[in-house]
């Protein structure tokens, strides 16, 4: 990773650390484990967006560190950072990513307003500049909008779109997209969908169509399904990534905006309770500014 993306990855992280959620060690620094440190502890994880499930966790952990740790007082503030560090690590490994996976497919899911047309050019210039050839499909059909602005991004960095007139079957532009594909040997797929409410069960059962489509006639590529959120919803973004993982398996996470928000915590809950990985954040507004997402740097530049 360069200097600049070390730079862009501390600047995406830099209200999270600002919040009291960044302040978590220097707080408890040097203080004994009491009860009124673990009511303020309580307090601080849920105010940043982390959530009960992995606050009472986390707590708990550190509850039995002091416990065997007894007579070594442990240093409060370096065992958040350490049982924060296990649960990102925890999650499934991105997969998305990976050499191995290519050819591949890309379904992009995701509310209206998340960022996933921006999160589409971000992908394609992150792939693009690793040599990798990008297609994309405009099977977001309900909206002429929609298709305009990906063919724009799509003259800007080069990336051909596949697309049918407005109100057409979205699943019909990811066949044909496919299809373009396979002539083409190219080596990603992007196919944007309409940003849907995850509680409209009827436009989920049309992105469940879309993807048995393409699972249907992908032939050598893999198929994954790419979930874009935003960081600055909070906990509301969690509850969108457990909707969409129950109507259709996503295998990894977009996440957009985490430069814009002190609510980077976020991440802690979507990896714990819904064992999806975040694969790339989004680090500002230009196509260039993203960043796979590493645990590591992350704990890192927010806790140090």
């Amino acid at each position: 990773m360069n200097k600049k993306t070390h730079q862009s990855l501390k600047n995406a992280f830099a209200k999270t650390k600002n919040s009291f959620f960044g302040q978590i060690p220097d707080i408890f620094k040097s203080q004994q484990l009491s009860l009124n440190d673990l009511e303020e502890l309580e307090d601080i994880l849920v105010s940043s967006d982390i959530g009960m499930y992995s606050t009472t966790n986390i707590i708990e952990s550190i509850k039995n560190s002091f416990s065997v740790q007894k007579s070594t007082s442990p240093n409060l503030g370096i065992l958040i950072k350490n049982e924060i560090q296990h649960i990102l690590e925890s999650s499934k490994h991105d997969e998305i990513s990976k050499n191995e996976n290519f050819p591949q497919i890309l379904v992009m899911a995701g509310v209206n307003g998340v960022g996933k047309t921006t999160a589409i050019a971000k992908l394609s210039h992150f792939f693009q500049q690793q040599g990798k050839s990008v297609l994309c499909g405009a099977a977001d059909t309900y909206r002429a909008a929609a298709i305009e602005q990906i063919k724009l991004w799509g003259e800007r960095l080069n990336f051909d779109v596949i697309s049918h007139q407005p109100g057409s079957d979205p699943s019909a532009v990811a066949f044909d997209t496919i299809s373009a594909a396979k002539k083409r040997n190219i080596d990603l797929v992007i196919i944007d969908t309409a940003g849907r409410l995850h509680e409209n069960s009827n436009l989920m059962d049309e992105l469940k169509k879309i993807y048995k489509v393409l699972n249907q006639s992908k032939g050598h590529y893999n198929l994954h399904t790419l979930l874009t959120l935003d960081a600055t919803t909070g906990q509301n973004g969690l509850l969108q990534a457990k909707s969409f993982n129950e109507s259709i398996q996503c295998n990894g996470i977009f996440l957009t905006k985490l430069d814009g928000t002190s609510k980077g915590g976020i991440i802690i809950p979507i990896i714990e309770e819904t064992n999806i990985p975040i694969s790339f954040i989004g680090t500002g507004e230009q196509p260039f500014d993203i960043a796979l997402f590493d645990p590591n740097l992350f704990t890192e530049y927010v806790f140090n």
